[in-house]
């Protein structure tokens, strides 16, 4: 009893942690860096973190679920794919390392992210964050003193929360205003303009598989981006490497993307694994250049901070939500 007395002091029972909790906790510093240092493929956050809470069956994933991760290369989905393929499906995680040209990072990357069977208990996932700036984001200081718009204005702010249950559905909404802009409001309401996504994922239907279907805002990205992207961030080149990833296909937008962001209806599918088909529908306003004549346009324009103020306080015609865009498409690939 004298013995137990004393290991009573030094000793804590716990209740058993769920795995994907633990996973969480164990990646902590990662979530961290993930919602507070995005850049220009910063939507994808929440791709991440939705897989780090439920990781995918690698088994059933497509090349597009694969490629989406940080600093996996098109080479190492192939490499799984091949493998998988002649494997008839991996069993552990140690058996994706006999993969033909995954390199080292692909693995390392992978590894969080996936499971290798379907896990029938879903649980409630939400995850919030905030991110506040008073200064621009640029290293010369001649563009900050050069910024009388930005001056006596809020700061840069940006407001991101998700819901999720389990692998199939979720609901997602960011709020972002740019520094020197002013808060907005949808028409003739106090109610805070925000970008909404509802998204209904990885359903089986008979032959097809059902990848995504997104009511809401959605990213649209075909060829590398050079056929279809639509983003705030344009960049002709993206290594792949920390933050510069383009992911190709259908996903939830919950980015700072203003301008160019697709609100509506987009799908994603596939017929035997082989056919991939995608679809989409969106009608948002836009910011332009109208001509003299007030009604016809010159050119889109993106806006930072989104104001119709000019250099000298006084605009011919405004530039904000002057343009009803109506975008709509397909994609298929074999």
């Amino acid at each position: 009893p004298e013995d137990l007395l004393q290991l009573k002091s030094i000793i804590s029972i716990y209740p058993k942690r769920r795995k994907n909790n633990s996973r969480l906790e164990d990646n902590y510093r990662k979530v961290e860096q993930w919602t507070t240092q995005e850049g220009a493929s910063e939507g994808l956050i929440e791709l991440w973190l939705d897989r780090l809470a439920e990781p995918i069956n690698i088994n059933k994933a497509s090349y597009e679920d694969i490629i989406s991760f940080q600093n996996v290369t098109p080479v190492d989905a192939v490499a799984i794919l091949k493998l998988r393929e002649q494997m008839g499906g991996f069993r552990y995680q140690r058996a994706m390392r006999n993969a033909v040209g995954l390199s080292y990072y692909g693995y390392r990357n992978l590894r969080d992210f996936v499971r290798f069977d379907d896990d029938p208990s879903g649980q409630w996932h939400m995850w919030y964050s905030t991110v506040m700036k008073t200064i621009p984001s640029t290293n010369s200081t001649d563009e900050e003193a050069a910024s009388p718009l930005t001056k006596n204005y809020p700061p840069d702010l940006l407001h991101k929360i998700s819901f999720s249950n389990s692998r199939h559905w979720k609901f997602g909404m960011v709020y972002n205003r740019q520094l020197g802009e002013e808060d907005r409001y949808f028409s003739d309401t106090d109610i805070p303009e925000v970008k909404l996504a509802l998204t209904l994922s990885d359903f089986d239907l008979g032959p097809v598989h059902l990848d995504r279907v997104i009511l809401g805002s959605y990213n649209v990205t075909f060829g590398q981006g050079v056929v279809m992207e639509n983003t705030d961030f344009r960049a002709p080149r993206r290594s792949g490497y920390g933050w510069q990833k383009r992911v190709p296909g259908i996903f939830t937008d919950l980015s700072r993307s203003q301008e160019y962001a697709f609100n509506g209806l987009g799908f994603q599918a596939r017929l035997f694994n082989k056919l991939v088909f995608m679809g989409f529908a969106s009608k948002n306003d836009r910011d332009a250049i109208l001509n003299a004549d007030g009604e016809s346009f010159t050119s889109l324009i993106t806006l930072y901070p989104r104001q119709n103020v000019g250099f000298l306080d006084t605009l011919p015609h405004p530039m904000l939500d002057v343009v009803n865009e109506v975008t709509y498409g397909g994609h298929l690939r074999y």
